[in-house]
């Protein structure tokens, strides 16, 4: 546990410093939501949780570096495993006039709207006792965060208690980023 606080810290610090910057691809959302979902398929199975991907077709694609993309669905779909009990999580993407919202919905726990606005802040949580128990470091929604916005994009938060989460990333169209 340790160890992952350490690295995460490092990753945050990097991100935040700007030292970081993405290098961004044409990527194939449904691989990347494949491999994010893989991670977490042991716990999904042990809790009974259906894993599932919706992706749009005109979403098939998104402009991101291949590394961020990975780490943020990681984070989206670990805590959403984390968070649900029954029911599912899904890794989902469809096409806006801004770009591409990709990003992960669950039938969880759900998160209080007077929390909302502060789940993206390093260290932040609900409901700390749960959290420590179910093994989070504190810090995988500030680098959601930080990667969405290295890639000109931001992130979005809605929540039902009860109901479960839906964490969203904007990543912009290519020709939004590049003169390519």
């Amino acid at each position: 546990r340790m160890q992952r606080i350490v690295d995460d810290l490092l990753d945050l610090s990097r991100y935040e410093s700007g030292s970081w910057v993405p290098n961004p691809a044409q990527i194939e959302v449904r691989v990347a939501a494949a491999e994010a979902l893989a991670v977490v398929q042991a716990s999904a199975t042990n809790k009974s949780v259906a894993l599932l991907i919706e992706i749009d077709g005109d979403a098939a694609r998104v402009w991101a570096d291949p590394t961020a993309l990975r780490q943020i669905l990681t984070n989206l779909v670990e805590n959403a495993v984390r968070y649900t009990n029954e029911g599912s999580v899904t890794v989902f993407a469809r096409s806006t006039s801004a770009g591409t919202m990709v990003g992960v919905r669950d039938t969880g726990i759900g998160i209080a709207s007077d929390h909302l606005p502060r789940i993206f802040e390093r260290f932040y949580r609900v409901d700390p006792g749960r959290s420590r128990e179910a093994g989070g470091t504190g810090l995988g929604l500030a680098i959601v965060r930080h990667l969405a916005e290295a890639h000109g994009g931001r992130v979005r938060a809605e929540s039902n208690l009860g109901k479960g989460t839906t964490i969203s990333v904007l990543f912009p169209r290519q020709s939004n980023l590049s003169n390519d």
